[in-house]
């Protein structure tokens, strides 16, 4: 299951067999079923991204759904770590 993968490769391991810290939450990858995972790629404009994320959210069909959603200052650190155009 990519979503799995996805868990196993960005989150932190806990030391609980199959659990992993993500986005401050402990996901045991075998007992939680993910269908998919949203994410907004880089290229849509700043004043499209409340119309993309509507857009999308209201496509999908019934679920569960992984939303990680990283907030922060716009700031010198987030500038230089995030994609700009």
């Amino acid at each position: 299951m990519v979503q799995s993968q996805q868990v196993r490769s960005q989150g932190k391991a806990t030391g609980a067999e199959n659990v992993f810290s993500f986005g401050g939450v402990d996901v045991n990858v075998l007992q939680v079923p993910v269908d998919h995972i949203v994410e907004m790629m880089p290229g849509i404009a700043k004043e499209q991204w409340l119309n993309a994320y509507e857009k999308t959210l209201a496509a999908l069909p019934s679920g569960v759904y992984l939303l990680s959603v990283h907030l922060g200052y716009n700031d010198d650190e987030l500038q230089a770590m995030t994609y700009r155009r």
